[in-house]
């Protein structure tokens, strides 16, 4: 997303791309050592995990996007040093999906929330998109 006019961002609208940001890095490291461990015939639910780990990598990039355009400083976010993807796998395929499932419901609700404080019409854009 380009922001095609100097603007300055709210407290509100920063505060929600922050969140985002720490819980789209959260859930990419997450989501990443859980896809790493799916048992190999669960070849719909490795998919479901892939496509999530997309997701917030795109997001990422996005909200990295939009603080440089503001010149606002990146978060530290999770890193791939906050999960180590070798240890043993300790959850169920089915415990997985379902705590993917409870997140991407949070996100969804936040990404709602962010959209109803947000004043500025690329911001308003920007989250209207990640809802749809």
């Amino acid at each position: 997303m380009e922001i095609n006019h100097k603007i300055q961002l709210t407290g509100s609208e920063i505060t929600s791309l922050w969140t985002q940001y720490q819980s789209d890095s959260l859930n990419l490291r997450v989501n990443t050592y859980m896809h790493q461990h799916i048992e190999e015939q669960n070849d719909a639910i490795r998919a479901i995990f892939q496509d999530a780990i997309a997701i917030s990598e795109n997001n990422l990039r996005e909200i990295e996007s939009l603080f440089n355009q503001v010149h606002y400083p990146i978060p530290q976010g999770f890193t791939e040093h906050d999960v180590n993807l070798d240890t043993p796998k300790l959850y169920s395929d089915n415990l997985c999906l379902k705590y993917l499932h409870e997140m991407t419901i949070h996100g969804l609700s936040a990404y709602s929330v962010a959209l109803t404080v947000s004043t500025c019409s690329e911001m308003r854009k920007f989250f209207e998109d990640k809802n749809s």
